[in-house]
């Protein structure tokens, strides 16, 4: 069982990184680190119900895929999710 609410929200992300580190490896092989941090903000104009049930196998739909729904009920009493939010991180990778 799972407590859902389906919202539609507008959106901007920018990701900026540091300087990208280089390592050599012997002759012909090398490394590149690069890192970064990320800032997220959304706007959600518009507020959904919430539901509580659980997805349902309805079989295949009409191009082969799996069919799924989400049988449920609504929920009263459940607050609603802020109108503006914003996400922030920091993040790494390694490629050679």
């Amino acid at each position: 069982m799972q407590l859902r609410s389906f919202n539609d929200y507008f959106g901007v992300t920018s990701r900026n990184y540091f300087n990208r580190f280089r390592f050599f490896i012997g002759k012909a092989h090398h490394a590149i680190f690069s890192s970064g941090f990320y800032v997220t903000a959304g706007y959600l104009p518009f507020h959904k119900n919430w539901y509580y049930g659980y997805w349902k196998d309805d079989g295949t739909s009409g191009d082969g895929t799996p069919g799924y729904t989400f049988e449920g009920g609504k929920v009263y009493g459940v607050p609603n999710i802020n109108n503006f939010f914003i996400d922030t991180g920091l993040f790494a990778g390694i490629g050679f």
